[in-house]
């Protein structure tokens, strides 16, 4: 005896399992995009693995996805580029060793900068205006005093 349920039951676990995948799909795409977008195409200047259309990115894009499918880590399949290609597979300098002068660089250059224009500028230095004005002689002062009140 059949159920009158049965089709809408297999209709809903079809579409269950397709959305499922789907989903489990799109996850792998956006680990791939994000491992690939942290590597550097060696072959493009300028481009990473995941903006690159190369055919050498192309087949780094295949083996970021074969090795996270394995279940490597983001971490593991990275360290793996960058031993076949060197530090200057990495989109990003990294935070130790001589990667941190790409860092430290631009901001003490920076820093550099402000105190230079401070220096320059005198900024907040209220006498630096002083310096460059003589004093009033008394009797510059009372003719000042004079004008005043006759101004009021």
């Amino acid at each position: 005896m059949k159920r009158a349920g049965t089709p809408i039951l297999v209709f809903l676990f079809v579409l269950l399992t397709l959305g499922t995948r789907s989903v489990l799909a799109r996850a792998i795409d956006d680990q791939i995009r994000d491992v690939a977008s942290q590597l550097m195409c060696p072959v493009c200047e300028g481009r990473t693995v995941a903006e690159s259309n190369s055919q050498l990115a192309t087949q780094m894009r295949d083996l970021i996805r074969q090795r996270l499918l394995a279940g490597d880590r983001p971490e593991t399949i990275i360290r793996y580029f960058v031993e076949r290609y060197g530090e200057s597979a990495l989109a990003t300098p990294p935070t130790t060793g001589l990667g941190v002068l790409m860092w430290l660089l631009p901001a003490a250059g920076v820093a550099a900068g402000v105190a230079w224009v401070r220096a320059r500028v005198r900024v907040g230095t209220p006498r630096a205006w002083e310096d460059d004005v003589a004093p009033l002689s008394p009797g510059d002062l009372e003719r000042l005093r004079r004008g005043l009140d006759e101004a009021r």
